[in-house]
Protein backbone atom coordinates (compact mmCIF):
# COMPACT_ATOMS: atom_id res chain seq x y z
CA UNK A 1 0.00 0.00 0.00
CA UNK A 2 1.54 3.51 -0.94
CA UNK A 3 0.29 6.48 1.57
CA UNK A 4 1.44 9.85 1.90
CA UNK A 5 4.43 10.06 4.80
CA UNK A 6 3.02 11.66 8.31
CA UNK A 7 -1.07 11.60 6.94
CA UNK A 8 -3.61 10.91 9.78
CA UNK A 9 -5.60 8.78 7.69
CA UNK A 10 -2.88 5.89 6.79
CA UNK A 11 -1.44 5.88 10.14
CA UNK A 12 -4.15 4.45 12.77
CA UNK A 13 -2.33 2.95 15.49
CA UNK A 14 -0.20 5.90 16.03
CA UNK A 15 -3.46 8.41 15.52
CA UNK A 16 -4.98 6.17 18.16
CA UNK A 17 -2.40 6.27 20.78
CA UNK A 18 -2.16 10.06 20.79
CA UNK A 19 -5.93 10.14 21.33
CA UNK A 20 -5.30 7.76 24.57
CA UNK A 21 -1.68 9.87 25.54
CA UNK A 22 -4.17 12.72 25.59
CA UNK A 23 -7.12 11.31 27.20
CA UNK A 24 -4.68 9.92 29.80
CA UNK A 25 -2.96 12.96 29.97
CA UNK A 26 -6.07 15.22 30.67
CA UNK A 27 -6.87 13.57 33.97
CA UNK A 28 -3.88 15.03 35.47
CA UNK A 29 -3.50 18.49 34.09
CA UNK A 30 -6.56 19.98 34.58
CA UNK A 31 -5.36 22.66 36.52
CA UNK A 32 -1.91 23.13 34.84
CA UNK A 33 -1.97 22.55 31.25
CA UNK A 34 1.06 24.07 30.66
CA UNK A 35 3.00 21.25 32.92
CA UNK A 36 1.76 18.44 30.78
CA UNK A 37 5.18 17.10 30.19
CA UNK A 38 5.62 16.46 34.05
CA UNK A 39 3.57 13.36 33.73
CA UNK A 40 3.96 12.29 30.57
CA UNK A 41 6.70 9.49 32.13
CA UNK A 42 3.81 8.44 34.20
CA UNK A 43 1.06 8.47 31.79
CA UNK A 44 3.13 6.75 29.72
CA UNK A 45 4.48 3.95 31.98
CA UNK A 46 0.65 3.66 33.16
CA UNK A 47 0.02 2.81 29.51
CA UNK A 48 2.82 0.08 29.48
CA UNK A 49 1.95 -1.60 32.29
CA UNK A 50 -1.84 -1.80 31.72
CA UNK A 51 -3.59 -5.09 29.90
CA UNK A 52 -4.17 -4.17 26.52
CA UNK A 53 -7.59 -5.78 25.40
CA UNK A 54 -6.90 -7.40 22.45
CA UNK A 55 -2.88 -8.74 23.66
CA UNK A 56 -4.49 -10.26 26.90
CA UNK A 57 -1.61 -8.26 28.04
CA UNK A 58 0.58 -5.78 29.46
CA UNK A 59 3.85 -4.28 26.55
CA UNK A 60 5.60 -4.13 29.25
CA UNK A 61 5.38 -8.04 30.38
CA UNK A 62 5.51 -8.99 26.14
CA UNK A 63 8.51 -7.06 26.25
CA UNK A 64 10.76 -7.79 29.57
CA UNK A 65 9.59 -11.12 30.03
CA UNK A 66 8.05 -9.95 33.53
CA UNK A 67 5.90 -7.45 35.41
CA UNK A 68 7.16 -4.26 36.44
CA UNK A 69 8.72 -3.80 39.71
CA UNK A 70 7.42 -1.14 41.29
CA UNK A 71 8.32 0.98 44.53
CA UNK A 72 6.03 -0.75 47.20
CA UNK A 73 7.29 -4.76 45.51
CA UNK A 74 10.82 -3.49 46.95
CA UNK A 75 11.53 -4.31 50.73
CA UNK A 76 14.44 -2.88 52.28
CA UNK A 77 17.75 -4.91 51.69
CA UNK A 78 15.77 -7.36 49.51
CA UNK A 79 17.61 -8.75 45.91
CA UNK A 80 15.99 -10.14 43.02
CA UNK A 81 17.48 -13.47 42.22
CA UNK A 82 16.81 -16.28 39.91
CA UNK A 83 17.87 -19.58 41.81
CA UNK A 84 17.95 -22.70 39.53
CA UNK A 85 16.27 -22.95 36.58
CA UNK A 86 13.78 -20.15 37.19
CA UNK A 87 15.29 -18.63 34.23
CA UNK A 88 13.91 -21.48 31.95
CA UNK A 89 10.61 -21.40 33.75
CA UNK A 90 10.26 -17.42 32.55
CA UNK A 91 11.80 -17.87 29.22
CA UNK A 92 8.76 -20.78 28.43
CA UNK A 93 6.23 -18.68 30.17
CA UNK A 94 7.20 -15.25 28.14
CA UNK A 95 7.56 -17.44 24.81
CA UNK A 96 3.86 -18.54 25.90
CA UNK A 97 2.26 -15.08 26.38
CA UNK A 98 3.58 -14.08 23.09
CA UNK A 99 2.15 -17.14 21.11
CA UNK A 100 -1.03 -15.91 22.55
CA UNK A 101 -0.44 -12.62 22.00
CA UNK A 102 0.06 -13.27 18.66
CA UNK A 103 -3.33 -15.28 18.28
CA UNK A 104 -5.15 -12.84 19.59
CA UNK A 105 -3.83 -10.01 17.75
CA UNK A 106 -4.79 -12.65 14.67
CA UNK A 107 -8.21 -13.03 16.30
CA UNK A 108 -8.98 -9.39 16.71
CA UNK A 109 -7.37 -8.08 12.85
CA UNK A 110 -9.66 -11.06 11.95
CA UNK A 111 -12.82 -9.18 13.30
CA UNK A 112 -12.03 -5.99 12.29
CA UNK A 113 -11.41 -6.92 8.90
CA UNK A 114 -14.86 -8.35 8.77
CA UNK A 115 -16.41 -5.28 10.03
CA UNK A 116 -14.52 -3.09 7.65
Amino acid sequence: MRTTAYRPQSDGLVERFNRTLCDMLACYVVDEPEEWDRYLPFVTFAYNTSKQATLKDSPFYLLYRREPILPNDIKINHHYEMEGNQHEEYSRQWKKAQELANQHLFKAQTKQKKYY
